[in-house]
């Protein structure tokens, strides 16, 4: 076995895995800010990560995880990102390991590439229009409810969501941590720009404790498509847009509004949210929708988009 270390005390382009056996590269940061490198994914959201992954993910390794060194093995297939990870690969932490123990290495390798080449590789939002397809032919459900579906799907192998690996072993065997905020943002956006009209929703009930998405039945909508890991190059693909595209105005929330508006006849972008009492909906996001319904938008202070007039 190779020497186990903390990630901090670990040099750059040295090769070790974690406790559940993932092989990574940690790169040169040490000039970064919090010894991280970033990126922006393409709901442009900024991601930090410090290592590469062997089969060519960045992740973020918290600094006092405990790593095994392990030897590197040129006949492995390697994303190779000269950008990224230095040319001059330290491994002089590493030890010698047996004949044996770097074929066992080896073989791990094919197997966790295979594994991967065969598991869809989703984002969240691809993930949360999935479960929203699974779950519609009960007739409703929660954001509760798709929380706990992508859940269950990705730690059960179903599907991959990465940038969202536990990078720590635990005691429930969680493969990924899937932030119920998170899944509640994304289908606030799927609400708003009427997708969850488009795939069958009829309603949504606020008269709870929580909100319910009503559907009157199966939808002949398309599901998000279901890439391979070989149509990702290190990155997720981008969606591709179902052949009708959502119609904003005929969404449930844009009826919302243009029956408010019509009966006063004026409100400020913050008494059109208060009257609406929709959880994740911004002053901002109301904006685009109200114009898009005929409905003139008054700037009030600039950037302060609760003071915009709406009439």
């Amino acid at each position: 076995m190779g020497e186990k270390l903390t990630f901090d005390s670990l040099s750059y382009g040295t090769h070790f895995q974690d406790g559940t056996g993932r092989k990574f590269i940690k790169v040169n940061a040490d000039a970064a800010w919090g010894n991280t490198l970033s990126y922006f994914d393409v709901y442009h959201n900024k991601v930090v990560f410090n290592v590469i992954s062997y089969d060519g993910y960045p992740f973020y390794i918290p600094f006092d995880v405990k790593c095994e060194v392990i030897n590197f093995n040129p006949s492995l297939d390697i994303v190779k990102k000269d950008d990224i990870i230095s040319p001059d690969l330290n491994n002089s932490q590493t030890q010698n390991n047996t004949t044996n123990e770097n074929n066992m290495k080896t073989n791990d390798a094919s197997t966790a590439t295979a594994a991967v080449s065969t598991t869809p590789q989703l984002t969240l939002k691809e993930a949360v229009v999935n479960a929203v397809n699974e779950l519609k032919v009960k007739g409703s459900f929660s954001a509760h409810d798709v929380t706990t579906a992508i859940r269950d799907a990705a730690n059960a192998g179903e599907i991959a969501l990465p940038g969202l690996e536990a990078t720590q072993p635990n005691s429930s065997n969680i493969k990924y941590w899937v932030n119920h905020s998170d899944v509640k943002t994304t289908l606030d956006g799927l609400l708003n720009d009427g997708t969850l009209a488009n795939l069958g929703m009829t309603n949504v009930d606020y008269s709870g404790a929580y909100r319910v998405f009503e559907f009157a039945g199966a939808s002949t909508a398309p599901a998000a498509p279901v890439p391979s890991a070989d149509d990702h190059d290190g990155a997720p693909a981008p969606t591709t847009p179902a052949p009708n595209a959502a119609n904003p105005t005929q969404s449930p929330l844009a009826q919302r509004i243009d029956a408010y508006l019509k009966k006063i006849g004026s409100a400020t972008l913050k008494q059109v949210q208060s009257a609406l009492k929709v959880n994740g909906v911004t002053c901002k996001d109301l904006a685009p929708i109200v114009e898009s319904l005929g409905f003139t938008v008054t700037p009030g202070t600039p950037d302060c988009f609760s003071t915009y007039k709406a009439s």
